[in-house]
Formats: structure tokens, C-alpha cells, sequence
């Protein structure tokens, strides 16, 4: 990119680097720390220590990389994990662990409340 253009449009700043803030760069992206942590615990991030890199983009948001022993499973990692368990459980001719299965319908919380107040509503009648 040509540097008149990196001057009017920008660049990501480094705000983050393995797990340490870099003070200089959150002041270059106009960042105080706590405007930081509270873009980190948007993100569900509570740590700053799990944080490989993060990046305050050109467009505003942030960009972050975590650690891969902190990132998220996935459902479907989490469903291919479960089935090459239960395969080889299978194999050995053993009974599998208990592991939450996502192919069950969990019923959400607002199912939850619905039920409450059917049952409510039916002690009611009676």
C-alpha cells in the first residue's frame, strides 16, 4: 500500500502482544486501558493473558487472536470430537462416558419459563 494512502485510511495498531498491553500503541489508537477491557469482556474475554495479538483495525473493532489452548471449541468441533469418542468406545467394545450430546433438543430457557407457567396455570385450576 502506498504511504499517502496508509496515511488517509490508517493501519491496525498492535494494541496487544502475547498477553502484555503495549501502552504506546492503545495511546496511538486513542484507547484508555479500561475502554480496552471492556472491548475484551465484550468479547467474552476476562483474561488479558490469553490474548496471543489483538488489533485495533482501521474500522474500529478490534481484532483478536487467543491463545489456541484458550480459543473457543466450536459445536461442531465438539460434535466431530464427541462421534470419534463414541466410535472408539464402540471398538473397544465400551460403554461411552455421559458427554452432553447437542444432537438432543435442550430445551432453551424461554421453553423452560413456557413450561413453568403451564404448570402454574394448570395447579391454578385445580
Amino acid at each position: 500500500m502506498a504511504s499517502w494512502l496508509r496515511w488517509i485510511i490508517g493501519q491496525p495498531i498492535l494494541i496487544i502482544e502475547d498477553g502484555k498491553i503495549i501502552p504506546k500503541n492503545l495511546k496511538r489508537a486513542r484507547m484508555t486501558e479500561d475502554d480496552l477491557k471492556m472491548q475484551l469482556r465484550m468479547q467474552k474475554i476476562a483474561d488479558i493473558t490469553k490474548v496471543k495479538h489483538a488489533t485495533f483495525e482501521v474500522s474500529g473493532y478490534m481484532g483478536i487472536e487467543l491463545y489456541p489452548e484458550h480459543a473457543q471449541v466450536t459445536k461442531k468441533e465438539f460434535d466431530s470430537l464427541k462421534q470419534a469418542i463414541d466410535l472408539i468406545a464402540k471398538k473397544l467394545d465400551i460403554e461411552p462416558q455421559a458427554l452432553p450430546s447437542s444432537n438432543k433438543t435442550n430445551k432453551n430457557l424461554f421453553q423452560q419459563i413456557e413450561k413453568i407457567h403451564q404448570n402454574e396455570t394448570q395447579n391454578n385450576k385445580q
